[in-house]
């Protein structure tokens, strides 16, 4: 079960690479092109670490979660206060991220 639980989430962060892919050639967003390229290596990085899980990962997931609820937070209250609208990405970044570092967290204690 937990494999398919890690296949899903690397399934959105493939999802979410070809996004930053079409915003390298169509604006997307506002993001300047280098952070779309970034984020097309990040989310393929997140891609093979979700399926193969080094131990390792776990660690650099963490950050990039602390990364993405400071950035996706962010623009979660701001777009709330300005615009009284909820950005359905922002949100699903902030509840699904840290729920992914909990099951890398949980997989790397249990396999101990």
């Amino acid at each position: 079960m937990r494999k398919y639980i890690f296949h899903f989430f690397a399934l959105l962060f493939g999802i979410a690479a070809v996004y930053h892919l079409a915003g390298l050639f169509y604006p997307v967003n506002n993001a300047p092109l280098w952070r779309h390229a970034l984020f097309v290596i990040i989310n393929a990085g997140c891609v093979y670490g979700l399926l193969k899980r080094p131990k390792w990962f776990a660690y650099v997931f963490f950050a990039f979660t602390i990364q993405q609820l400071n950035s996706h937070g962010a623009s979660l209250i701001d777009n709330w206060n300005l615009h009284h609208k909820i950005a359905w990405i922002d949100l699903s970044v902030v509840l699904i991220t840290p729920l992914i570092f909990l099951a890398l967290l949980s997989e790397q204690m249990n396999s101990n």
